[in-house]
């Protein structure tokens, strides 16, 4: 004999909670990313156009592994201590992100000489590292470039990597 059963109260909300916790990872998910953008648009809304402080939006391009690139934002503050406090939020793949930090002090001398003869007028060089904690491209970054108040030109140098981003000011 084969016991049929009928569906319960519990078997008809199972379907429900699903989708509920579903929702809830995907909210969960969207309102960490969403902090950054925030950040990034408060930037943006007050960008001065003699500033190097901002909100900025480009690419990366990875230089080992060609046609490997993504989206790029960044936001910057110059501190008074000479140097340029960058946050970073970087596209993988097209659908993967990661944010990071770097404390990216100026350059002078002869070290900025080099890297000024590929930028344009009012350029300042800078170079920096920093250490990504992510579950996709973690490591440590050292990037060397120039930045002025409409563009950011710079290269990168990672354990798995190496590669160039371009960054203008974005609205």
């Amino acid at each position: 004999m084969i016991a049929s059963r009928e569906a319960s109260a519990n078997d008809v909300m199972m379907i429900p909670r699903c989708w509920l916790l579903i929702l809830i990872l995907l909210l969960a998910f969207v309102s960490g990313c969403s902090s950054y953008d925030a950040r990034w648009r408060a930037a943006a809304a007050t960008n001065r156009k003699d500033s190097i402080a901002g909100a900025w939006k480009g690419r990366w391009e990875s230089g080992g592994h060609p046609g490997t690139g993504g989206k790029l934002w960044c936001i910057v503050e110059e501190k008074q201590d000479g140097k340029l406090h960058a946050e970073f939020k970087a596209t993988w793949h097209g659908v993967f992100k990661s944010e990071h930090e770097a404390v990216l002090p100026f350059l002078s001398g002869s070290e900025a000489r080099k890297t000024l003869r590929k930028a344009g007028k009012n350029a300042r060089a800078f170079a920096g590292e920093a250490s990504v904690h992510s579950w996709i491209g973690a490591g440590s970054y050292r990037c060397e470039g120039w930045v002025n108040t409409v563009r950011m030109s710079a290269s990168y140098d990672a354990i798995y990597d190496k590669g160039t981003f371009e960054l203008v000011k974005g609205r």
